[in-house]
């Protein structure tokens, strides 16, 4: 069996994956065994680093890797996003890669605005306060109709603020350089949803631009498809994975 190892996003942890895991009611890949790395502060991760740029997350992360041989790596959000420095770093093998819902930066200056608002916010406000914000932001808005979505709060309402601040503003896309995406050297399956307009509008340009990359785009879902439509999810990975 070969690994496939998911990473989640900002405020996520393992459970984001669970119902990709083969003893839950959406069945593993064929041919796969799925794990899921939990980021710094996030999840039963409590470790810390001295830097949370997206060289030092990606180097944690390259330490993971190294226990999976060969794996394919899934990569959500903030996620995709240190899934992409691992590929330009170079440091680990790996077969394939899926990025959903993560891009690259069109204007600098205004993500870091966003990013230094919102860590300001994650340290002053209670959490509770915190999360209502967060997901009140365009890009949420179809998960906030996911009927499970109170739940996701609750899930989320025990994080280390500070490394999260931290990690907002270090890790941010508008100061951490990634290679283009038609330069990915490596089999990618882009996963993005059509609601999600500011990924939809980012990726749709770039369709049938590069062997590598396998752009889809799902219909009826936002920013987080693996939450919202893991059967549909599962079905375009499982198709994509039976070509690699």
């Amino acid at each position: 069996m070969k690994p496939l190892v998911c990473v989640h996003g900002f405020l996520g942890s393992r459970i984001d994956f669970e119902s990709f895991h083969h003893n839950h009611s959406t069945p593993n890949f064929d041919g796969y065994v799925t794990h899921t790395y939990e980021l710094p502060g996030h999840g039963n991760n409590k470790s810390t680093l001295k830097t949370y740029d997206l060289d030092s997350l990606a180097e944690d992360f390259e330490i993971y890797l190294a226990s999976h041989q060969n794996p394919v790596v899934w990569g959500y959000s903030l996620g995709g996003r240190i899934l992409q420095k691992v590929i330009e770093r170079k440091k680990v093998r790996l077969s394939g890669v899926i990025l959903e819902s993560t891009g690259f930066v069109q204007d600098p200056a205004e993500r870091i605005h966003q990013d230094r608002h919102w860590a300001q916010k994650i340290v002053s406000l209670e959490v509770k306060v915190f999360l209502e914000e967060w997901y009140s932001q365009d890009l949420f808005k179809s998960l906030r109709s996911h009927p499970n979505y109170l739940k996701i709060l609750e899930l989320r309402g025990s994080y280390q603020s500070q490394t999260l601040a931290q990690i907002l503003l270090e890790a941010s896309p508008a100061l951490n350089s990634l290679q283009p995406p038609l330069e990915i050297p490596l089999p990618s399956l882009i996963l993005v949803g059509q609601l999600d307009l500011k990924y939809s509008k980012m990726w749709a340009p770039l369709i049938d631009k590069s062997p590598n990359l396998d752009i889809r785009i799902l219909e009826n879902v936002g920013h987080a498809l693996h939450i919202e439509s893991p059967a549909e999810t599962h079905r375009q990975i499982q198709a994509w994975l039976k070509k690699l």
